[in-house]
């Protein structure tokens, strides 16, 4: 099992749906607003959204794989543990 934490930065969200096909545990469509929702999902400040949960390998395949085929690339993935950043994004929540 290893902690991760997910990083979403839903402003730049362009509604592939890309994350939602290959995340549903984890992304969710807002269909009121063309957007993905990062499931229990925390809002630091607006646009941002984050969660920190502890998966399998399996898991985190799934999450990874989601991230990475984001065609804006908006989400950001990191082991807590190690510091990691297993997945970047090319466009950071400011």
């Amino acid at each position: 099992m290893v902690r991760v934490r997910i990083e979403y930065n839903r402003t730049d969200c362009i509604g592939a749906w890309a994350c939602v096909s290959l995340g549903p545990n984890d992304f969710a469509m807002n269909y009121d607003e063309s957007k993905a929702d990062l499931i229990e999902g925390q809002n630091p400040k607006p646009g941002l959204q984050v969660k920190e949960l502890e998966v399998d390998e399996e898991r985190l395949q799934q999450i990874k794989f989601a991230a990475q085929s984001c065609p804006p690339q908006v989400i950001k993935i990191t082991n807590i543990e190690t510091g990691e950043v297993l997945v970047n994004w090319e466009k950071p929540h400011k």
